[in-house]
């Protein structure tokens, strides 16, 4: 609607309804989050988490409604007719941009449970929403270097456990859990670094997932796959709005995740380890033929 405005006027306009969207719901997800914490008794957890889902809803609806207001994307997007889905998922998706999670919230916010992130440990310091992601019960996990790893190999299993210790929460109420698998943003220079075998993607990890599907076991039914792409190879998050982002690409599709994959030992099992390394690699396989579809018809500008 008013994406016809100058850069200089809808990027600030832009940012600012973000902030005046997040400043008014976060007066009423605030004091829910207090009570969560403070009140030791399982039914008024799983009610205030209930009621914070409810707000973040509205939340990501604000976010998605600015975008529209203020931005002239193009949206492209294919395979969503098996939305929505009500139950327990995990969603997988290659990282491009910060603007995927803006993204993937306008795409699945309604149509399916919310989404859970795993964040980075440093952005529990964020005013505001490093609490709401905290409330709404994200794990927070850190990365380590390998040399550190080396010296300390406890350290390894940590986020392992912290993952299938937020898995616990998530019982409380339907979630579909967000994974970016590559573990970092994709540029040519990472993908060099590490010699992925793929020609669009980043190598995936998927000690993660591993430990989403062992606590989750048969409460997860099923895989939400994402795959997105933009009008330019590098978007940064303020590309998003002084208009930069001319279209976004976005492909979904849903696997059943197979019963032998489902509560497992990721460490100990060597054979599940093999066979889930084998599943998320065929996924990956696909998907960069995927991107590469996409390319054909949708050309990246440097």
């Amino acid at each position: 609607m008013l994406g016809f405005l100058p850069s200089f006027i809808k990027a600030p306009l832009g940012f600012l309804l973000f902030f005046i969207n997040l400043f008014f719901w976060y007066i009423f997800f605030f004091p829910i989050s207090i009570i969560k914490w403070v009140v030791p008794i399982l039914s008024v957890k799983k009610f205030c988490t209930k009621v914070l889902i409810w707000i973040a809803a509205f939340w990501i609806d604000g976010n998605s409604l600015t975008i529209a207001l203020t931005q002239k994307i193009n949206w492209h997007i294919e395979g969503d007719d098996f939305l929505p889905v009500k139950g327990w998922n995990i969603v997988l998706c290659n990282h491009r941009s910060w603007v995927d999670i803006v993204v993937l919230q306008k795409l699945l916010n309604r149509r399916a449970p919310m989404l859970k992130f795993f964040c980075k440990e440093e952005l529990r310091k964020i005013p505001i929403l490093g609490f709401i992601w905290w409330a709404l019960d994200f794990p927070f996990v850190k990365r380590y270097t390998r040399e550190y790893l080396r010296k300390h190999p406890e350290a390894k299993d940590s986020d392992v456990q912290l993952i299938k210790d937020a898995c616990e929460k998530f019982k409380l109420a339907p979630v579909s859990v967000m994974s970016f698998v590559e573990g970092t943003r994709f540029t040519l220079d990472k993908q060099k670094r590490q010699n992925s075998p793929y020609k669009n993607l980043l190598i995936p990890k998927v000690q993660g997932v591993s430990a989403v599907l062992d606590a989750m076991n048969e409460q997860m039914e099923g895989l939400i796959d994402v795959t997105i792409m933009y009008s330019a190879e590098k978007v940064v998050f303020t590309d998003l709005f002084l208009g930069n982002v001319k279209h976004i690409v976005v492909k979904l599709k849903f696997h059943p995740i197979p019963k032998e994959l489902l509560g497992k030992d990721f460490q100990k099992d060597g054979v599940y380890r093999k066979q889930l390394t084998q599943w998320v690699e065929t996924l990956w396989k696909e998907k960069d033929i995927t991107i590469d579809s996409i390319l054909e018809k949708y050309p990246v500008t440097a």
